[in-house]
């Protein structure tokens, strides 16, 4: 699993398409921009002389990927008049023709050492001049896709000539060119004889949508106003008057379509952001920022190369550190609530740069990576894995040291747990330790030592005062499949079986799918990621999935549990004679109680309607029925005329039935 995943090729297949796609994309936009020749070089050597040192977050490279070059007219038995004076091929517009630094495409070729063609590819050019405005009058309604044959035609003789189908065929394209990319994957069946049908489309940064993710995979980001601004709207008119009020992107979410990365930029950060209409495509400075951006960033690169890349989805909530060197300072990196963002609160991925960065939590289960530098992570609340990658890292937390109970294993990670119960964090790569109550620590951070977190507040004068904090003992599993029991268990990785000796217990399963039991009172259990089975058992548990699809299992006499989910489809199963027809469900704040009637038996699911990342996707009964998430209100509004059945009484009464039974027939299946 992994976000960029495409068709049936493996993760890493589709991370090395979509970062190669991504260059032959750009390459194309930026060279022969406003019709110079040489712009690429300029471009570079302005990248290389004044960004790179620091002020820019990002590597720029404006080349083509390794083994790549441009196929010449002579290679595609095409003219010479095939090419304009910028280098790139010409596509006719239905609107103005042929004219100068129009439509444009570049033809490429993948060339091993050995010299022998290994793929193509044809990659469509952006908007780089006024010339190609008019054509997005027509991009929705498919008028131009009849003008791309000539140039498809060409690569796919030349394809079939070295030996090579469709499959080793890359259509792309930033900006417009990621537009006429996804157009060409609307009509693949019937250009140049239906021969593109299974070749590879992906579009960047693209205004026009074709929803079909077993086709084509389209990235972008939410705070770019371009991207999926035309939609998948038939017209460019009705994609207007789909628009929010002053051309506002109206942020659609699309299966074959990157939705929820942001580029987390200077005026992402900035007080502009907040405006009305920072949004609208007429407001060029403000929504048009990490579109320009977009060209020239690796975030897409880090977002592949971060740690917890196998466990995001194609829409996980992400957010990417892309600021300059005048905010990064100064500005924490996180979700923020946004007009763009339908995801603020939801589980995060947070990613930094190669820099000195600023990273924060959220108020859910965040995963956080600090990539190069020396990056300051702070966590919120929930359930949290902070990596800081390389460099001095430093992680802040809540309150003060007498706020938080500490455990190191023996691979050096740290797992800081918050006596209220508020946070519980798992760190990696993390050297310092600092609170946000405590300023000494924020000014001398505890260092992360071998026996304890080693107290620098009051050094080197006041030495004295000092004072460790020792780390708890704990039962640690090793790497392969482990059966352990205590009252604290870490899993580690591996497929482990946890049990819990003791009250009150806290087990956590690690990377594997684990099993975990709980005691008898008052038991945490944290899946961790993989695909984990919790069983709190008796007593007033919590239960945290984490990542990928987790099983809850609920018996009859197991207490008041909650369940705080994050991601993944997962399934909440009664047992021990609990039938359907004897869950009440109850809509309390943003949570759901599920309850057994007749007893004190219940289990609230935590933030149930803040977001669709918290619910649990299927309930299961004891008599064999299944509850989708989807159907949940249907029994909540029915049940919600009525009070509980009183205790006791572990069936509903005859009038309830009489009210409620087509309501229950009708949602479990």
């Amino acid at each position: 699993m992994g976000m960029f995943d495409y068709k049936d090729y493996s993760s890493s297949e589709s991370v090395e398409l979509l970062e190669t796609s991504y260059r032959l994309a750009t390459y194309a936009n930026i060279n022969g921009f406003l019709g110079i020749e040489q712009s690429g070089a300029i471009v570079q050597s302005i990248a290389d002389t004044l960004l790179s040192p620091g002020l820019y977050p990002n590597t720029v490279n404006s080349s083509l990927p390794s083994g790549w070059r441009e196929l010449t007219p002579a290679e595609l038995s095409l003219p010479d008049s095939a090419l304009d004076a910028t280098g790139h091929y010409i596509i006719e517009s239905p609107l103005l023709g042929s004219v100068p630094t129009g439509e444009q495409a570049k033809l490429l070729g993948e060339y091993d050492a050995q010299g022998k063609l290994t793929r193509v590819a044809i990659s469509y050019t952006g908007t780089n001049s006024m010339v190609d405005v008019p054509d997005y009058l027509q991009l929705n309604s498919g008028e131009m896709a009849p003008k791309l044959e000539p140039l498809l035609n060409a690569l796919k003789a030349f394809t079939l000539k070295n030996g090579l189908t469709a499959e080793d065929v890359i259509v792309t394209g930033y900006s417009l060119g990621g537009g006429i990319a996804n157009l060409t994957a609307e009509y693949r069946e019937t250009l140049s004889g239906g021969f593109f049908k299974n070749a590879n489309f992906i579009g960047i940064e693209s205004p026009l949508i074709y929803d079909d993710a077993s086709v084509i995979l389209n990235y972008g980001y939410e705070n770019d106003v371009v991207h999926r601004a035309a939609g998948s709207s038939d017209s460019i008119l009705t994609a207007l008057t789909e628009a929010n009020l002053g051309l506002v992107n109206p942020d659609k979410n699309y299966s074959s379509s990157i939705d929820n990365t942001v580029l987390f930029d200077d005026m992402y950060a900035s007080a502009l952001w907040s405006l009305p209409f920072s949004f609208s495509l007429l407001n060029i400075p403000v929504s048009w920022y990490a579109h320009i951006d977009g060209v020239f960033t690796d975030a897409y690169a880090r977002i592949a190369d971060n740690p917890f890349y196998n466990l995001m989805e194609k829409d996980s909530a992400t957010v990417v550190a892309n600021l300059s060197a005048l905010t990064r300072g100064n500005t924490w990196v996180g979700d923020k609530s946004a007009s763009t963002s339908s995801h603020y609160g939801a589980p995060s991925f947070i990613i930094g740069s190669k820099y000195d960065d600023l990273l924060q939590g959220g108020s859910s289960n965040d995963y956080i990576y600090g990539g190069d530098g020396d990056d300051k992570i702070r966590t919120g609340t929930g359930t949290d894995h902070v990596d800081g990658g390389n460099g001095n890292n430093e992680l802040q937390l809540a309150g003060t040291a007498s706020d938080w109970t500490v455990y190191r294993l023996s691979d050096g990670s740290v797992f800081m747990d918050a006596k209220d119960k508020s946070n519980f964090v798992e760190a990696d790569h993390i050297q310092n330790i600092s609170f946000e109550n405590d300023l000494l620590s924020q000014y001398n951070p505890y260092a992360v030592g071998n026996g304890a977190l080693i107290d620098r507040r009051y050094s080197p004068i006041f030495w004295y005062m000092n004072k460790n904090i020792a780390y708890q003992s704990s039962i640690e599993g090793s790497n392969a499949n482990d059966n352990l029991t205590g009252r604290i268990v870490f899993g580690q990785t591996g497929h482990d079986r946890l049990m819990a000796t003791s009250n009150p217990s806290l087990l956590h399963g690690g990377e594997g799918n684990d099993t975990l039991l709980g005691y008898l009172a008052n038991d945490r259990l944290y899946g961790g990621e993989g695909k984990d089975v919790l069983v709190g058992g008796k007593g007033n548990d919590y239960l945290n999935g984490g990542v990928d699809q987790d099983f809850y299992q609920f018996a009859r006499g197991d207490g008041q549990d909650h369940i705080a989910e994050s991601s993944g489809s997962d399934t909440l199963a009664f047992s021990n004679n609990v039938n359907a027809n004897q869950l009440w469900f109850t809509k309390t704040g943003n949570h759901l109680l599920i309850s057994v009637i007749g007893s004190t038996d219940q289990v609230v699911i935590d933030d149930w309607y803040s977001n669709s990342n918290f619910q649990v996707e299927t309930i299961q009964s004891s008599d064999g029925k299944t509850l989708s998430s989807n159907k949940i209100d249907a029994l909540v509004n029915a049940m919600s005329a009525f009070s509980p059945p009183a205790a006791g009484q572990t069936s509903l009464p005859t009038s309830y039935q009489t009210a409620l039974n087509p309501t229950i027939a009708a949602n479990w299946v």
